[in-house]
């Protein structure tokens, strides 16, 4: 939950910004600020613009692989082994076109993967190695785990931008997000016994998008602006999960665990706070954005049961704007 005041939050900053610019707008008009509402309006003429945005984001999404037991009586120390995904890079490609109203249409790429192991003795946490285990309280000498995942979408915005006085710029937008993100747990374990399971939650889905940009430049002429941004968008998406579970022993035996696809809403919130530059033609932004797809992991296991996990990706966006107008 901490994610989502995070996001409230910058949607918040948005408020103090409008009073502060509209303050501004009241004070006695100077020739910097002419310069800053000139330049604003050249860079917010009509044309095409491209633009492209390398990611540096962190995702997590907490699901337990495994646990260890010393054995050591009277008092025993239990230790659960969960999957943690380190930075990875990604990309986000798009283009746009701006006029009385503005519209983009974008892709979002982003894949990473996490391995881990461990030794001991070992219990799997998933309901597979349960159901194959030759005796009560059977437990492995080792194990590793391979998760990954694929996340794709894409973005068509329509916004209007609504200028409150010569600094500060809102821009309301409504749209649709729609694309597929595609994860997997592949777990080994060895012992007397050895199996290897294979997980997998596929989602799809598409759904409508409202959201608010805010823009407020701080210094500029001319030629160039520095601005602070802060976004905020919300989507809900109808989706399908495609879940699957099947394990293989050393035995030679299979356990498909079977569960039904879902078909069910999603809540998916976004939003970025950061600087940019604009000098002529060509933008920068550098932003700090946090995406959180909810309950996007539905998978059942042993250690927990039915999984209604949020999936985040948080980090660092650059972009590059290019307009041709």
């Amino acid at each position: 939950m901490r994610y989502i005041y995070q996001i409230l939050a910058i949607v918040g900053l948005l408020v103090p910004m409008s009073f502060n610019a509209a303050h501004a707008a009241s004070a006695p008009a100077d020739s910097t600020s002419n310069k800053v509402a000139t330049s604003d309006l050249q860079t917010d003429a009509r044309g095409i613009a491209v633009f492209i945005e390398p990611l540096y984001w962190h995702p997590t999404e907490t699901v337990d692989w495994a646990f260890t037991n010393d054995e050591s009586l009277p008092n025993q120390h239990v230790d659960y082994k969960t999957i943690d995904f380190d930075y990875a890079t990604g990309m986000r490609v798009g283009v746009g076109y701006s006029g009385s109203w503005d519209t983009d249409l974008y892709y979002t790429k982003y894949d990473t993967d996490s391995k881990a192991s461990t030794s001991g003795n070992v219990t799997s946490a998933f309901l597979g190695a349960k159901l194959s285990s030759p005796s009560q309280g059977f437990s492995f000498n080792a194990g590793q785990v391979d998760a990954d995942i694929d996340f794709n979408m894409f973005d068509w915005d329509l916004g209007k931008r609504i200028y409150v006085n010569e600094a500060l710029m809102l821009r309301p937008i409504i749209g649709l997000r729609g694309g597929w993100i595609d994860q997997s747990i592949d777990t080994a374990f060895q012992g007397s016994q050895s199996v290897t399971e294979n997980i997998k939650n596929d989602f799809t889905g598409i759904g409508p998008k409202v959201g608010i940009d805010g823009k407020l430049t701080v210094a500029g002429d001319d030629d160039y602006q520095l601005n602070v941004v802060a976004n905020f968008a919300s989507a809900y998406l109808w989706g399908h999960w495609d879940i699957k579970d099947v394990l293989y022993d050393s035995n030679g035996r299979m356990i498909d665990i079977a569960t039904k696809d879902r078909h069910e809403g999603e809540l998916a919130l976004q939003a970025l706070l950061g600087v940019s530059l604009d000098y002529k033609q060509l933008s920068v932004k550098l932003g700090y954005e946090i995406n959180d797809y909810l309950n996007q992991m539905q998978i059942f296991d042993d250690a927990s049961g039915g999984h209604k996990n949020d999936l985040i990706l948080q980090g660092v966006t650059l972009r590059f704007t290019y307009h041709f107008c």
